[in-house]
């Protein structure tokens, strides 16, 4: 299955969760080469709530810490 998007212009994005009080959002890999060399960017929201929505979501979409394979866009 190949996601909406998907392709070589396609962007993908990272999600850290931070002891759920904060929330990285971003493109950039958090690797010291991609610190000084790339031109990608980040965002950190201190955001308790969204820390922790974002959080649920991840746990909804993993079963005994196993990926879901969806055949179908969930929703």
């Amino acid at each position: 299955m190949t996601a909406p998007g998907s392709g070589p212009y396609a962007l993908h994005a990272k999600v850290i969760v931070f002891c759920r009080k904060r929330v990285f959002i971003g493109s950039m890999n958090l690797d010291q080469r991609s610190l000084h060399l790339n031109a990608e960017i980040g965002i950190i929201i201190d955001n308790p709530e969204l820390a922790n929505q974002t959080a649920a979501h991840f746990a909804d979409i993993v079963e005994n810490g196993k990926p879901v394979d969806y055949q179908r866009e969930p929703g």
